[in-house]
């Protein structure tokens, strides 16, 4: 399918033929897969009219001349669309990304990358392959944030041609893509005039000069484009105001005209009485002068745009985290401070595909990463835990974004957060011990290299959570200097009592040799830290120690020290009972296994 003779752009691509993501443009013509550049890794949008596909509809027209002529037209529209496509650049406008290459049998070229087209949404699969665009899965609907900002990004591209004396003609579900994040990107511009210079706010346009397998939907056309052959800004808005009907009606436009003239004539006089009931009621006054039949009464595009509509809390969110790279740390340390009491209101998709990627690109930032954490921190929390999805974004977007925090020593918080969450992320993105050790450990120890002792303190009590990951000789060979250094050397009460802890989750997975020769040593130092919470820490390690070892290392590596450091005035009564309890239960443990083995002596003499 993918072998066009002479193709230079599919040459270095690797298409994902399998996945058709949309077909859309004029009349769906446009058919689009997922793709690759081989030489980049870029991912990018395919779109291919297969010259062919005017003879399935048509067989006879490769016979008949004057069908010949209309398939010709059609070639001709489709390359200027292309050509007028790669000449705009602006945010909500579909980005060219590779030039028309216009093959014997087919048109390709490349954009940014889409996840589907408007239209497919809505059920219209016209020029698609499988019939229902399986990627999306059944059901997938757009959410109350998605539409009315999918709405606004349409009226700021319309804002942006209309001030270039552009006129789109096409706005339809059909001219509109949406990507990955939920952007809205406006294409399908086969059919868009420029303005004469001057004072001229109308130009001709014929919307039945066009070949009827590539023409304008009349559904959404302007009544003057129709009745009078020309169009002005004002036609635009009128398309945007059945658009906009369309999408609170299952995709249909208040018009019905099935392409036929006679019947958008027919139509006409009873769009003023259209019900509006199924569009949000601070809406329908907006969509009621859209769609007036005299231009003259229609808003202009700056008055649409500023719509008490698109003025809502979440709107208003989502819109500062496009502008969200321009402002200033201490802009963003604010907006992020409060941007967790509104993250709840948000679907699950859109905190995902939207949110999510706006937070990570502000990691670059050391400053403010401790108030994007707990942001992000909630997002993954609200994806599927066992969800392919899920378990993708973490391991493609969220881990590669995150590894430099784990090195940050100022601010230590960031550091800090990060590990603190680091079993809830690890768990969601690498469950088996395997992928832990190739992917999250590195991670860990990274901030067990640091030199900032709240992020060498966090780090340790991290490690416990993960203490069935390891093996032996990862924790004998990699993990025990590291501690062992880190204890002997800083002077850090809280840094050391965070590597007893790691030490202790660590211990059911040492031998006897390596606890007394090793571990139970370390602990043992000439002048004795006065902190009640470190020598609880040295209690919990010789405790368990006591349940692998023989009365006689008992008795030697452990006894002695427990009756020293009973005695320590730091700790409190209650701490010190549970030395007593520590102490009674060994001591009544060793006699009755040293008198058991007297006994036993004594009967073989």
């Amino acid at each position: 399918m993918w072998l066009f003779k002479g193709s230079a752009l599919l040459a270095n691509l690797d298409v994902h033929e399998q996945t058709q993501l949309a077909s859309g443009g004029p009349s769906y013509v446009w058919v689009v897969h997922g793709a690759r550049k081989k030489n980049t890794n870029q991912t990018v949008a395919l779109f291919t009219f297969h010259k062919s596909y005017q003879e399935t509809l048509n067989p006879l027209a490769a016979k008949n001349p004057s069908q010949k002529r209309e398939q010709d037209e059609v070639n001709q529209l489709l390359r200027q669309e292309v050509q007028k496509l790669s000449r705009l650049r602006h945010p909500t406008i579909l980005e060219v990304n590779e030039p028309l290459e216009d093959l014997r049998s087919a048109m390709v070229f490349a954009t940014e990358p889409v996840l589907c087209n408007l239209g497919n949404l809505f059920g219209n699969t016209a020029n698609f392959a499988n019939g229902h665009p399986r990627h999306l899965g059944r059901g997938y609907e757009l959410d109350e944030v998605e539409l009315p900002r999918g709405i606004l990004q349409i009226g700021r591209a319309l804002e942006f041609l209309h001030r270039h004396r552009i006129v789109h003609t096409n706005i339809s579900p059909a001219s509109i893509f949406v990507n990955e994040k939920g952007d809205w990107k406006l294409g399908g511009f086969a059919f868009c005039v420029t303005l004469p210079p001057g004072a001229a706010q109308t130009a001709e346009c014929i919307a039945s000069q066009y070949p009827p397998i590539c023409s304008p939907d009349l559904d959404f056309v302007a009544p003057e484009i129709v009745l009078n052959s020309q169009c002005a800004a004002e036609s635009d808005l009128f398309s945007l105001g059945c658009l906009i009907y369309a999408l609170y009606h299952q995709g249909r436009s208040p018009l019905d005209t099935a392409g036929n003239e006679s019947r958008y004539r027919d139509e006409l006089p009873r769009l003023a009485s259209k019900d509006l009931r199924g569009i949000p009621a601070d809406l329908q006054p907006m969509v009621r002068r859209l769609c007036a039949t005299e231009r003259s009464a229609r808003p202009s595009i700056d008055e649409f745009n500023q719509c008490g509509y698109f003025s809502s809390l979440l709107i208003k969110t989502i819109h500062y985290l496009d502008t969200l790279t321009l402002k200033t740390q201490v802009e963003k340390a604010q907006f992020l401070k409060g941007l967790n009491q509104v993250l709840p209101q948000f679907s699950a998709r859109t905190l995902r595909l939207k949110i999510l990627s706006s937070l990570l690109l502000e990691l670059k930032d050391p400053v403010i990463a401790p108030f994007l954490l707990p942001n992000i921190f909630y997002i993954v929390e609200q994806q599927p835990p066992d969800a392919p999805e899920t378990r993708a974004m973490l391991r493609d977007v969220v881990f590669p974004a995150i590894k430099p925090v784990f090195t940050l020593t100022e601010p230590p918080q960031a550091a800090v957060l990060l590990l603190s969450r680091i079993d809830m992320l690890r768990k969601r993105a690498y469950p088996s011990s395997e992928e832990f050790r190739a992917h999250v450990w590195p991670l860990i120890w990274a901030s067990l290299s640091t030199t900032s002792i709240t992020v060498l303190t966090q780090a340790c009590k991290s490690i416990a959570h993960f203490a069935d990951d390891f093996d032996y000789a990862t924790i004998t060979s990699s993990l025990w200097p590291r501690f062992a250094f880190l204890y002997k050397e800083t002077q850090n009460v809280g840094l050391k009592t965070g590597v007893l802890i790691a030490v202790y989750a660590l211990m059911k997975h040492l031998d006897k040799t390596f606890l007394v020769e090793t571990v139970l040593p370390l602990m043992i130092q000439p002048s004795r830290p006065r902190d009640a919470g470190l020598i609880m820490a040295c209690l919990a390690i010789w405790e368990e120690a006591a349940k692998s070892l023989s009365r006689q290392q008992v008795a030697h590596h452990i006894m002695t020290e427990l009756w020293m450091s009973c005695l320590d005035p730091a700790l409190q009564p209650s701490q010190y009972k549970r030395f007593m309890t520590v102490i009674h239960a060994l001591t009544e443990k060793l006699e009755r296994e040293h008198t058991s083995h007297l006994e036993t002596v004594k009967s073989v003499e």
